[in-house]
């Protein structure tokens, strides 16, 4: 299967810290990735790098083939990339309808039509009411943003990042700071996109990587430590020593 996302060779340094250190990342069209690593191992900057917010010390990033390094961050949402931070980034007095609905209007032609008002347009609408019926939230569309939950709002920001169709969706800790009911929800919602959209996730929560990706890519002290599929990735002894909290196993 062809590559929706590459990165080739990617190291970043901040003065004398060297977040990043020849990290080489190939993800599937269609595929669910995700990175995981301790506090520290450079997964935030290899999403930063990926996003455009921070240029790469050396290295480049490929989307669909085609080199998007040094792109301004606009430029590459455009060219189909789209993220979620770990901080909500909503409009909280508008309702979740309204908030999906600016989000496919900014992906469209419809700020062009003059003539007629932007909230009478039945397709932004439609669009908007199709997203959060994809995220659960149909029945939620009416209520402002800051009335839902908070798994809630991480469900109405994939919604919003799902808007403009993008090939890559970069997903930062998706279920941080939920409960496990929301934790679960949001598993299951992560499980039932469909493969039109390649999901690149970090998180911490290893029930959740392991229920959802397809292969994991595990960084520390800002290196590539490990890759492969969950299996492979929960039985690598160094990542069980430096990760996942059990030493290695004790060979007879």
């Amino acid at each position: 299967m062809a590559a929706a996302l590459v990165t080739e060779r990617l190291t970043r340094r901040f003065g004398g810290v060297l977040a990043l250190n020849d990290v080489t990342l190939e993800v599937a069209a269609g595929e669910r990735h995700a990175v995981i690593g301790p506090n520290g191992a450079g997964k935030t900057t290899l999403f930063n790098i990926i996003s455009g917010e921070v240029l790469p010390s050396s290295g480049r990033v490929l989307l669909d083939d085609r080199p998007v390094t040094g792109l301004a961050p606009h430029k590459i949402a455009a060219a189909g990339v789209a993220r979620t931070f770990q901080r909500n980034n909503l409009l909280f007095n508008l309702s979740a309808l309204e908030n999906v609905r600016l989000a496919v209007q900014a992906h469209t032609a419809a700020t062009r039509r003059w003539l007629t008002p932007t909230a009478r347009l039945r397709d932004l609408r439609e669009a908007a009411l199709a997203l959060l019926a994809r995220v659960g939230l149909e029945a939620r569309a009416a209520l402002a943003a800051r009335a839902l939950s908070y798994g809630e709002q991480r469900q109405l920001e994939l919604a919003i990042a799902l808007a403009g169709r993008p090939r890559v969706v970069l997903l930062d800790e998706p279920t941080s700071g939920m409960s496990p009911a929301e934790t679960a929800a949001m598993t299951a919602l992560l499980s039932r996109l469909g493969r039109d959209q390649t999901l690149v996730i970090i998180e911490h929560d290893m029930d959740v990587v392991f229920a959802v990706a397809d292969r994991i890519t595990v960084l520390h002290l800002g290196q590539v430590l490990a890759r492969g599929i969950p299996e492979e990735v929960r039985r690598h002894p160094r990542v069980r020593e430096v990760y996942l909290g059990a030493p290695p196993p004790v060979r007879p």
